[in-house]
């Protein structure tokens, strides 16, 4: 279903998908924790697979407004600050 473009909701919508504190950071993390903990905490892997796989379905969600709000979902935030390693 396509909606109205409206670029004020598409900039919140995309500050949550892949602004700095958005979705797909808290994705990294999680997933990066995960894979951390398999050394010294071996215990904590499942709950650590769920919150990464809980953000990256969020992060889905969001993609899928994004596209119906006739915009694109980079990996940037609303200030077109791109997503990186750093």
């Amino acid at each position: 279903m396509k909606i109205a473009k409206n670029s004020y909701y598409e900039g919140l919508i995309q500050d949550l998908f892949c602004g700095k504190d958005g979705f797909f950071i808290n994705f990294l993390h999680f997933f990066y924790q995960y894979n951390q903990f398999f050394v010294y905490y071996p215990k904590f892997c499942p709950l650590l697979k769920r919150l990464y796989l809980e953000e990256l379905e969020d992060c889905e969600v969001l993609s899928n407004v994004i596209i119906s709000l006739d915009g694109d979902a980079k990996f940037y935030s609303s200030g077109r600050e791109f997503l990186t390693g750093g």
